[in-house]
């Protein structure tokens, strides 16, 4: 479900479209749907949410309570300064959910919020995973989200990050109900 909007210089059907632009992809990428859009749509900044998913390892997942724990105190609305690259502008966020979902080879936070700083998501994930190893004590974890207090919170690496899913506003929305239905992935 994840979106690319542009602009033509002339009309294409979208299914000439899509034949034009996958030819231009590796193997492992693929184009499903093409669609004119509302006017005004953007596939960034029209979005009103964004879920992300980062799958960890049993080892990197460290003890899952803990962790459970951690991820509890991070939804809500606040600075995350400790927890994004500081070329992302500094205001408050809000993250609305923090789930795990476990399966017998590891476990997968799906984090989501209207937006994330750049390498927040890969941050946040870092300071959970330390908790549950026992790296970074739960009170540090807190006080870096509560009272912005500096600690060194490890970024997780990239590979196992995916953006999930992002949702637009009704009468926005480049997919209808049908769409969403035919691609969900739970």
């Amino acid at each position: 479900m994840q979106v690319l909007s542009g602009r033509l210089e002339r009309e294409v059907a979208p299914g000439e479209l899509l034949e034009r632009l996958a030819v231009h992809l590796p193997p492992e990428v693929g184009l499903h749907l093409a669609a004119p859009v509302a006017e005004g749509f953007h596939a960034a900044w029209s979005a009103t949410s964004r879920e992300y998913r980062y799958r960890l390892d049993p080892a990197a997942a460290g003890d899952r309570e803990r962790l459970r724990e951690a991820a509890a105190l991070v939804p809500g609305t606040r600075d995350f300064r400790v927890f994004h690259f500081k070329t992302s502008q500094a205001r408050p966020r809000t993250v609305s959910a923090v789930e795990l979902l476990a399966s017998a080879d590891g476990v997968t936070l799906r984090l989501e919020a209207p937006a994330f700083a750049r390498h927040m998501v890969r941050m946040l994930v870092g300071g959970l995973s330390a908790v549950a190893r026992g790296e970074v004590s739960l009170d540090t974890f807190r006080a870096g989200l509560v009272s912005q207090r500096n600690f060194h919170c490890p970024t997780a690496p990239p590979e196992p990050l995916t953006l999930w899913s992002v949702g637009y506003p009704p009468g926005l929305d480049p997919f209808s109900e049908v769409e969403r239905a035919a691609f969900a992935w739970d």
